[in-house]
Order: C-alpha cells, then structure tokens, then sequence
C-alpha cells in the first residue's frame, strides 16, 4: 500500500476511485461545442466533488488534478472558466 501511495501522491486508492466515480457524467458527444458551457451546466469544482465523493476538499483536488493528467483516465475533463472561483471537472462518455 506505500507504494501505492506514494505513486498517487500520498492519496489511497479508495479516495481516486471515490472521486472518479462522483465526477459527473456527460454521456453526449459534443463535437465542436462550446466547452465553456459543458462546464457551467456539467462540471463540479472540488469542493462539490468531495462532498458527494464523502472526501475531504483537499484529497480530491488533489486526486482530480492527478486523474486529470492521467492517461487512463482521458475521459477526465477539466475547464477554469472566466467568473469562476475554481475549475469544474466532469467525465466525457462517447455513447
């Protein structure tokens, strides 16, 4: 399990499957939409995917960040929009 953890930067591997798996879904292909909408309507920041992930803020920002940059996990969506206080993350699903 320490190797584990140090691998994912300190965070267990229940916390990434948790917050993956609160991450919000978009399960429609959006060729050539306006990313900026996807994210005001779909995305969730940290704060909201830690609430619903049962996670502190801290570990999922965390945890997102990694996932986000993670090549397995390419369905990972990230977007800081103008006006925003934080990113909003969601997962893209091609149906």
């Amino acid at each position: 399990m320490h190797d584990t953890m140090l691998s994912q930067g300190g965070i267990p591997n229940k916390v990434f499957s948790d917050v993956y798996g609160a991450l919000p879904v978009v399960e429609e292909v959006f060729e050539g939409a306006d990313r900026d909408a996807i994210a005001v309507k779909f995305g969730a920041t940290a704060a909201e995917v830690a609430d619903d992930a049962g996670v502190s803020e801290l570990e999922a920002g965390k945890a997102l960040v990694q996932l986000y940059y993670e090549d397995d996990y390419s369905d990972v969506q990230m977007l800081m929009i103008h006006g925003f206080d934080a990113p909003h993350y969601w997962r893209e699903v091609g149906q």
